[in-house]
């Protein structure tokens, strides 16, 4: 214990004497965290809820009075029109539609033709002509409400195509008895099931010192590395002292100045950028314990399996700006496929949950990314006792 204590004192104080350190692992993360955090600022806003501009519906019902499915066109038009963010207009013309959408006074253009009830009675796909104006998200929701209609026609036409019976008829007598007024086709929700979203500064402040602790991991790889080139682990090997202790001893001495980084970078932004990291500070010290782990032990694992601290250096920095691009410390995870391999990266668990701590859902999220942090650690840790039996500390 007392030998594996005066390593790690050592240790802590010769890296502190580096002042190379203060800059790359403390000074560097807190300005690009400010860099970042005010210039998209304006991407994120902080605890504003902006509900959907309101969407215009031109509207050139061609469907003859009378007709089989008249009735039920003009009811479903009836309970669009009552929807809160659509306003809904009837055209007379195909020209007076076109006018409408090049102007932008309208985001979306339907023509139901006048075929529409005999195409459905005949078996055909029901369809109306959509033409989206300008807005593109306006004529997304616009869009999207106006084809629930007809989502709806077909799926009763598939069911009595299969069981016999008039679709037309069953679509009729339903939409006469709908109460159109009671019909909700938009609802409104906070993301983050109602907690308020991160600011720019949050976010890049939760990715910046996830990224920058493994760089911490980089310097102790570095670290047991020199101590081979520099022929000084021969002296310390010729010591009553097990390679083991020494290798233990060096990692914890980074352990602690690991720790010491997060506390002065949340420390530093908190007081000086203001930026909130939320209340559940013992939460955020597990995960970031579990974070410096996980550096730790790729740092050991690296260290015994590259020779040079050139590779060394390679081989870490390839790692933290793979695991960061995949956990979302440069783009934010909108596709599906890096979502899914970011999954598979330290980073992305501990981000995505210092987030969630940062606006209060700390919760099922946050228990996901313990355990998922924790397999990761678990699994480093195995492969470092494997490696280090196979190959040990040694030059």
């Amino acid at each position: 214990m007392s030998q594996w204590l005066t390593l790690a004192y050592y240790e802590i104080k010769r890296t502190l004497r580096v002042k190379f350190l203060y800059v790359v692992q403390i000074i560097i993360p807190l300005v690009i965290i400010f860099i970042l955090g005010s210039a998209l600022s304006g991407v994120y806003q902080e605890h504003v809820e902006r509900p959907p501009s309101e969407a215009a519906v031109a509207v050139w019902n061609q469907e003859l009075t009378g007709s089989a499915l008249d009735g039920a066109v003009e009811q479903f038009l009836e309970g669009v029109d009552q929807q809160p963010y659509i306003r809904l207009s009837r055209v007379a013309s195909r020209e007076e539609m076109v006018a409408l959408l090049r102007a932008g006074e309208a985001d979306l253009g339907v023509i139901i033709p006048d075929s529409f009830s005999e195409s459905v009675r005949s078996g055909s796909e029901a369809e109306w002509m959509m033409i989206p104006g300008k807005r593109e998200i306006n004529a997304l929701l616009a869009q999207t409400i106006m084809q629930s209609f007809l989502d709806e026609v077909n799926t009763w036409q598939s069911i009595y195509l299969t069981l016999g019976g008039s679709a037309v008829e069953s679509i009729r007598a339903v939409w006469t008895d709908r109460d159109v007024a009671g019909t909700s086709y938009i609802r409104s929700e906070a993301i983050g099931g109602g907690h308020p979203p991160v600011t720019a500064l949050q976010y890049y402040g939760a990715h910046m010192l996830v990224m920058f602790l493994f760089y911490g991991g980089m310097s102790a790889a570095i670290s047991l590395v020199n101590e081979r080139e520099d022929r000084t682990l021969a002296r310390l090997q010729s010591l009553p002292i097990r390679p083991w202790v020494i290798v233990y001893g060096k990692i914890s001495a980074q352990f602690v100045i690991a720790l010491m980084q997060a506390a002065i970078i949340i420390g530093f932004s908190k007081l000086v950028y203001g930026l909130d990291w939320g209340n559940q500070y013992g939460k955020l010290v597990l995960l970031i314990g579990l974070t410096v782990f996980s550096a730790m032990s790729l740092a050991v694992l690296i260290s015994m399996l590259v020779s040079s601290e050139k590779a060394t250096a390679l081989t870490f920095q390839l790692l933290i700006i793979v695991m960061s691009s995949l956990g979302g410390a440069f783009i934010i995870l909108s596709n599906k496929m890096l979502e899914f391999l970011g999954a598979f990266t330290i980073h992305y668990w501990s981000a995505s949950a210092i987030i969630g701590l940062m606006n209060g859902s700390g919760g099922e999220e946050f228990i996901q990314a313990v355990w998922a942090l924790t397999a990761f650690c678990a699994v480093l840790a195995a492969a470092v006792i494997l490696v280090y039996r196979r190959v040990g500390y040694r030059e």
